[in-house]
């Protein structure tokens, strides 16, 4: 994932952010929704969804039935019989 946070409001002087250098906001958002993410994407019901939804792409390429769909890193990994 990519995150393009900018500060607006009291935190952006002439459009400079003076607040990330003093408190690291922007870490601190993309860390939070990183996790969130990962954490959607490690839900058994979701691995089943994205299973369904990309085993007919799948089967035109010989690919058999997928077993597991998990987070590994950066990495999405789509287990197969």
């Amino acid at each position: 994932m990519n995150a393009n946070i900018q500060a607006t409001g009291a935190c952006s002087i002439f459009g400079v952010d003076i607040c990330n250098p003093l408190f690291g906001y922007k870490n601190t958002i993309v860390s939070l929704v990183e996790t969130q993410v990962r954490t959607r994407l490690n839900d058994p019901m979701l691995q089943g969804r994205v299973s369904n939804a990309v085993q007919t792409v799948l089967n035109q390429f010989g690919i058999r039935q997928i077993t597991k769909v998990s987070v590994s890193g950066d990495d999405l990994v789509i287990r197969q019989q």
